[in-house]
């Protein structure tokens, strides 16, 4: 069973089961851009959207669903800062890029402010 639902503002999940291949997920994915790409009429004004999409595939990456999440958030800032309007697959570097292992020092500091 396929799943869409919004988890606030202007970020969905689209949660797709049952894939022969994990490139059956790019092939939505891009689907969803080109869909976007198409003009929206409200109240007779001509409005076009775009969308970043992050993906992260079940098992291949991660074994929990908020793991899962965490993944595709990443993938989808990596879109973001490509400019936009594509899709970015998660990769292990992907989250190594939005979280660098904290130094000795900050790691000591943010511990310290925990116990506080």
């Amino acid at each position: 069973t396929d799943t869409l639902g919004r988890v606030g503002g202007d970020e969905f999940i689209v949660v797709i089961g049952h894939l022969s291949t994990p490139g059956q997920a790019q092939i939505i994915a891009n689907r969803l851009v080109q869909a976007m790409h198409q003009p929206f009429y409200i109240e007779g004004a001509c409005l076009r959207g775009t969308v970043s999409i992050g993906m992260a595939i079940f098992p291949e990456t991660a074994a929990s669903a908020s793991t899962l999440k965490h993944q595709a958030d990443a993938a989808m800032y990596t879109a973001k800062r490509a400019g936009g309007d594509q899709v970015s697959t998660y990769t292990q570097p992907t989250l190594l890029t939005l979280c660098p292992e904290p130094d000795s020092q900050t790691a000591a500091r943010e511990s310290i402010a925990a116990v506080d």
